[in-house]
């Protein structure tokens, strides 16, 4: 091989190499596992899909194949899932467009899809109490089932928060709760009422242990995510109630609003970076549309007739 043998070398990225380099950039800039575990499947799907389509180098990509590439996302997936996938292929060609891997970023011409502005409902103030009065009994399962989900509905903890939680991340004179947002990301406040607080208690009282240990309990140990989901799902059951745990973030964003707090504290307190700030607006639109339907039911003058 001489110098003139290179001339034949095709000097292009391929999208392996594309992803890789990202993924990189990804772990040395400190992002939390969970996102890079996030770009590694989106941009795996997005290699599958590539090869046999023709596509092995970053630059073979238009913004055609990549239309083409969420309008067959679109049929199996939803579209709040397309416009995650979206972000993330965004993300890799603008870091490879700074590197200069590309001329032109395809992506720049691909809008993202339409979502609907509709806001999934929030558990009603009777579903709440039916979920209360389904986790009073003095057994342990029903005095953690309780603690769990006062907790969720007075802090708006996502649900990798909650299963995240140790012997000590709740303060018990304040209800203050210290959320650890991963490595390299910054860490955030946000609290339990006293209600709550009470129910928490009572199950810190029988689950003690040592600061740090795992704080939900299940048969088997330290419970997962999935652990977590079937506990709120076998008191929904009990209820009568469909609970989901997203459902709960939701009821505490909703009913803080409807209780006066200011959309920028919410926003604090539920961890939501600038960027998803439009989703604490649009449960604000919920809440002011359910102000003026009060207004109909209640107007003073209306109600003199």
């Amino acid at each position: 091989m001489n110098i003139r043998s290179l001339s034949k070398a095709d000097p292009r990225i391929t999208l392996s190499e594309a992803v890789d380099q990202f993924l990189l950039h990804q772990r040395s800039s400190r992002h939390s596992p969970r996102t890079i575990e996030g770009y590694e499947y989106v941009l795996g799907k997005l290699t599958s899909w590539a090869g046999p389509n023709g596509l092995s180098h970053l630059e073979d990509f238009t913004a055609d194949h990549l239309r083409r590439y969420f309008a067959e996302l679109q049929e199996t997936v939803s579209p709040g899932t397309v416009a995650t996938v979206h972000r993330r292929v965004k993300a890799l060609f603008m870091f490879h467009e700074r590197e200069e891997n590309v001329a032109k970023n395809p992506m720049a011409k691909v809008k993202p899809p339409k979502l609907d502005r509709e806001i999934l409902p929030a558990f009603t103030p009777d579903e709440v109490r039916k979920m209360l009065d389904a986790t009073t009994g003095r057994d342990p399962v029903s005095i953690r089932n309780r603690a769990l989900i006062t907790l969720l509905l007075d802090s708006g903890l996502r649900l990798r928060e909650v299963t995240e939680l140790k012997v000590g991340s709740v303060c018990a004179q304040t209800g203050i709760i210290h959320v650890k947002r991963g490595k390299g990301g910054k860490d955030r406040i946000t609290k339990i009422g006293n209600e709550a607080l009470k129910s928490f208690l009572k199950y810190s009282r029988i689950r003690a242990g040592i600061d740090g240990a795992p704080l939900w309990l299940g048969e088997r140990g330290p419970m997962s995510e999935k652990g977590i989901t079937a506990a709120l799902k076998s008191v929904g059951a009990a209820a009568g109630v469909h609970a989901h745990p997203h459902k709960f973030r939701r009821t505490f964003a909703i009913m803080m609003l409807r209780a006066g707090c200011n959309v920028y504290s919410l926003q604090h307190l539920m961890g939501h970076s600038d960027a998803s700030l439009s989703i604490l607006r649009r449960y604000l639109d919920q809440v002011e549309s359910d102000v003026t339907k009060d207004h109909e039911r209640f107007s003073p003058l209306d109600h003199l007739r």
